[in-house]
């Protein structure tokens, strides 16, 4: 009774609710009574001491004890899951299908829990399919949690149908409900069925909250539908009931964004921030993008310094854009400075001790610390090279990709290293670096980066030689 007392009194520190495990787990043989013994299992479960609840679980006789069995076996799922440990999770499931017990909504929400963390989206619908043929009432969370596994997985067809299903049971679907659909419709691209949705949601006369919007903006906002993600937003504004938070705004002015409406765009954060709305780094990351579209470089500038102030650490993000902004007015100095303060950043803590060092975007530089380079970041700094002719920069951060990135270079990094060397006059590099690109699989649509990299040669510099014409027929 004592440990019980411990593990669920919220004031017990770690350590206290430790201890109470264990001597749970010491005194597991004179847990005879299997109410006990569950109470045990789920005190254990709500402390998120996972493997101890498994330890007891296995002492309840399926057979015997079914319900206690089966909400031991419930609770200790949900620890499993809570924990990370979704494998362990799964396998307290296949040992209670084993022994024929049929879990109730609360084990099959964990259940569900565990393959949308193991990312296995497709026993999750087969739980579902199973649980239906073992006649269990399934309960709109249960609906919820597996319309939202399908979603994150980007299996928004099955999250369409599961809704559905949902309806045809005459279940009453909830905010969560509407909103994981919308959600799985977005990461889809299918903005005309979030938008669709969204009409279900006001017709069932549940008021679309602030991520309801949010999913349904973010949905226009990557199919380029930046006059719908307007729309929605002032349709938000208007019902005067809907607090517009942070991820709306941040929707809407992304959707104008990429809609290349960078001005549109800098006037809903502005927007965001006069109706009281605190900026967050999404907020910046957006703004600064469309800064980049605008090529207002020193505003970008500005903004990234905003963030600094704010004891905010940029996302490399929030630095690719800044890059990008810098790169396409020409200040490429910036933009590698940038890049420099973006590797110290990543392998070491961040230091305001000046600017960028080019023998920093050395490979041997590299080597010396643990930053593992970025695609994009990286590719936007060969391009700045190319601009500032330092060929030998671009050639070794390229080099860099290919040995330390998690991402190995596409047809954009070895497009922008091309260029460098071409635009330097280095031929013989440049050819044996499209050889290898082409080794390697990349597409260019054609011969158009050689093209473009044989028009970037100075006159005064030997040219690749031109391919000649087949002699005529003898007469």
């Amino acid at each position: 009774k004592d440990a019980f007392a411990r593990l669920r009194l919220r004031r017990s520190t770690p350590e206290e609710r430790q201890r109470a495990g264990e001597e749970l787990l010491a005194a597991r043989g004179q847990l005879t009574d299997p109410k006990d013994l569950g109470m045990a299992v789920h005190a254990l479960g709500k402390t998120l001491m996972w493997e101890a609840a498994l330890v007891l679980m296995r002492g309840l006789d399926p057979k015997a004890h079914g319900k206690s069995s089966r909400i031991a076996c419930s609770v200790a799922m949900a620890a499993c899951s809570k924990a990370s440990a979704w494998e362990a999770s799964l396998s307290a499931l296949e040992g209670m299908q084993g022994e024929g017990l049929v879990l109730d909504n609360m084990g099959f929400v964990a259940a569900v829990g565990a393959f949308d963390r193991g990312s296995r989206w497709e026993g999750a619908v087969q739980l579902l399919a199973r649980s239906r043929l073992d006649n269990l009432l399934l309960d709109v969370m249960a609906f919820n949690a597996t319309i939202s596994t399908c979603g994150k997985n980007g299996r928004w067809e099955s999250a369409l149908q599961l809704f559905a299903d949902l309806l045809r049971q005459r279940l009453s679907p909830t905010v969560v409900s509407f909103g994981s659909v919308m959600n799985a419709c977005e990461r889809g691209q299918q903005w005309r069925r979030a938008l669709s949705v969204l009409r279900q949601m006001e017709e069932a006369s549940s008021r679309p909250d602030a991520m309801a919007f949010s999913a349904a903006i973010s949905a226009c906002a990557k199919c380029a539908q930046w006059r719908r993600a307007l729309q929605l937003l002032r349709m938000a504004d208007a019902d005067g009931q809907t607090w517009l938070d942070v991820f709306v705004y941040n929707s809407a002015a992304s959707a104008c964004e990429k809609g290349q409406e960078w001005r549109q765009a800098l006037c809903l954060i502005d927007e965001a921030y006069v109706a009281g709305v605190s900026w967050d780094e999404t907020s910046y990351n957006v703004a600064i993008s469309a800064c980049s579209v605008g090529q207002q470089w020193q505003q970008a500038i500005e903004m990234f310094g905003q963030l600094q102030q704010r004891a905010q650490e940029p996302s490399e993000i929030t630095f690719s854009s800044a890059m990008q902004a810098c790169y396409l007015a020409s200040q490429w100095s910036l933009a590698l400075s940038l890049f420099a303060d973006l590797r110290r950043c990543g392998s070491t803590q961040r230091r305001g001790d000046g600017g960028a060092t080019l023998q920093a975007l050395l490979p041997a530089a590299a080597a010396a610390t643990e930053w593992r380079p970025n695609l994009v970041t990286t590719t936007v700094a060969i391009s700045a090279c190319k601009q500032g002719k330092l060929w030998q920069e671009a050639l070794g951060l390229f080099r860099g990709l290919q040995l330390g990135a998690s991402t190995p270079p596409d047809a954009d990094a070895y497009s922008a290293t091309l260029l460098a060397l071409m635009g330097a006059g280095e031929v013989e590099l440049a050819t044996a670096l499209y050889n290898e690109s082409l080794s390697e699989g990349m597409a260019f649509e054609g011969s158009s980066v050689s093209k473009a990299s044989l028009s970037a040669l100075p006159p005064s510099r030997p040219r690749l030689p031109a391919r000649r014409p087949p002699p005529p027929p003898p007469r």
